[in-house]
């Protein structure tokens, strides 16, 4: 509780306000005596960068936990620490690169104003930007197949803020690591990566899905020679989706997905819990798109009845050439309902109340190969970096009753 209320003092005569009254806002304030029991390290965002999230995203106290999980790290590190390690670890298990560039520090996407600001148990590095944050809206099952889709396809929520580099400039790259090993295999993934939608100057939260992530590369167990002797460990790996600067060249933050892929030779070869998973999904993707099916005809019969002349019937399911009755054509068909230009229209016309009802980035089914990632050493994190796995983020308390006045005024302040 000492820890806590010092940090409180610190932040709030460094001009920090608007960090005091997010903790409050998502109710970590009250969970920071636990936290700061083995020391914490805060990227505080300064009031100026909380003002730049746009106000939908600052009313909403779960997102606005996700984003302070990922600006508070485990222990304390000092600039000097930070800059000798490279990498700066969050409690949400997000990883941000840390780096001197021109004299300036930066963090994540984020440029450090001020640094080592102590209290007890803990400090305080003040951020110019609220960094880029990671987290997972849905896994990849455990069992996966060798050179077909992650089922379910893994989608991520992005949250960037203005007054960091526009997402112009990032890409989101899917990257495996090989679990026993520790080894990073940057050409071992098809489908991997993902150009972040673009809205210069304004903060967004997007959803990306890679519908079309295939592991390529075969496990040492499959190969028949080699594989003698091996056992399911060698099969498996950890899947990482890192934050790539096109203009810097560089991964400057990532994430790793909590559950551990396990690549299996063919269908056939999974477990019967996981063939019974998938075709449960099947079926329960093949009755929607009959129902979606059904009902874009029956509309499109409807207005083409009450017109004078005759009209095209307009199908709101895309069925792609030579769909067969695969869980693929299914999964195909379902992610290609929503074109990415029209996507971003409905974005602007009627923005969602929350992150469950985000739009996702579809993916074209026509979409060319994606270029495989940069070789290791053109990257400015080392593969040693990838496994530094944490804890998992602390759950929010289900009673946490909260109010966003304070936080929203705070914000508004600074923005004036």
């Amino acid at each position: 509780a000492r820890a806590a209320a010092d940090l409180e003092r610190v932040a709030r005569a460094a001009g920090l306000h608007g960090l005091c009254d997010a903790l409050a806002f998502t109710g970590l304030a009250a969970e920071l005596p636990a936290l700061c029991e083995a020391g914490v390290t805060v990227l505080a965002p300064s009031d100026a960068a909380w003002a730049q999230l746009e106000p939908r995203s600052r009313a909403d106290p779960v997102l606005i936990r996700q984003v302070l999980l990922a600006h508070i790290c485990s222990g304390v590190h000092m600039r000097s620490d930070l800059v000798a390690k490279r990498t700066a670890v969050a409690l949400a298990g997000q990883t941000h690169a840390a780096a001197l560039e021109g004299g300036e520090m930066h963090v994540g996407t984020a440029r450090v104003l001020r640094a080592d600001l102590p209290f007890d148990s803990g400090v305080i590095h003040e951020l110019g930007s609220v960094m880029a944050v990671l987290h997972f809206a849905r896994e990849a099952h455990e069992e996966q197949v060798w050179k077909k889709s992650l089922q379910p396809a893994p989608r991520l929520v992005v949250v960037t803020a203005a007054g960091a580099a526009t997402t112009s400039d990032y890409e989101l790259h899917g990257c495996l690591l090989h679990a026993a090993t520790g080894q990073l295999l940057p050409d071992a993934l098809r489908g991997h990566v993902r150009s972040l939608q673009p809205r210069l100057h304004q903060s967004q939260v997007q959803q990306v899905t890679f519908s079309d992530l295939c592991v390529m590369t075969k496990p040492p167990s499959l190969q028949r020679r080699r594989g003698a002797g091996l056992d399911d460990g060698a099969n498996r790996y950890r899947l990482l989706f890192s934050l790539w600067n096109s203009s810097t060249l560089s991964y400057v933050s990532w994430q790793h997905m909590p559950t551990p892929l396990l690549i299996r030779n063919s269908f056939h070869m999974l477990s019967e819990t996981e063939k019974n998973a998938r075709r449960e999904e099947y079926k329960a993707s093949e009755g929607a798109t009959r129902r979606k099916s059904k009902d874009g005809g029956a509309a499109g019969k409807s207005k083409k009845a009450k017109q004078p002349g005759p009209l095209p019937v307009v199908t709101a399911v895309y069925e792609p050439a030579g769909s067969s009755s695969s869980v693929m054509a299914v999964v195909a068909t379902v992610a290609a309902v929503v074109e990415p230009a029209a996507a971003m229209a409905v974005v602007e016309a009627e923005p969602p109340a929350g992150m469950a009802a985000l739009p996702e980035v579809a993916t074209p089914p026509d979409e060319p190969a994606a270029a495989p990632l940069a070789p290791l050493a053109e990257v400015s994190v080392s593969a040693a970096h990838y496994t530094d796995f944490t804890q998992p983020a602390v759950p929010h308390p289900a009673d946490a009753a909260v109010e966003p006045t304070a936080f929203l005024a705070s914000a508004a302040l600074a923005a004036e």
